[in-house]
């Protein structure tokens, strides 16, 4: 696989790599990871249209278990933007699990519901 990603950097080509088990399990999630690459997502929503909350540890891994390809994580800071009274957007924060990066925050988790870009979320 390594040589096969090399050989398609090198010409230019974007290469997206996707496992049987996630075809099997996450066939949405993995549609949804396609069209964005094809830019073909199904909406567009402005985050500057949406609000920013804090979210529960449930509502957070809920949404990444339906559209994330790894599902939930632990994150210490859980983010969420709201559009239309419906989570579109997540994002959470976390200590780094590497000693040497103590003081500072890595992102653990991002995603945008399926099918959809969120301008400006991240």
């Amino acid at each position: 696989m390594l040589f096969k990603t090399k050989l398609c950097l090198e010409k230019g080509i974007s290469l997206i790599h996707i496992f049987s088990d996630e075809w099997k399990y996450k066939k949405e999630i993995c549609k949804s990871i396609i069209r964005n690459k094809l830019k073909l997502n199904l909406h567009k929503i402005f985050a500057r249209k949406c609000k920013i909350i804090e979210l529960s540890n449930e509502q957070f891994n809920e949404f990444l278990d339906k559209n994330h390809i790894s599902g939930g994580v632990r994150s210490s800071i859980r983010l969420g933007l709201i559009y239309e009274n419906k989570i579109v957007s997540v994002l959470g924060l976390r200590k780094p699990l590497q000693k040497k990066w103590n003081g500072y925050f890595e992102i653990s988790r991002f995603a945008s519901q399926l099918n959809t870009t969120v301008i400006g979320g991240l």
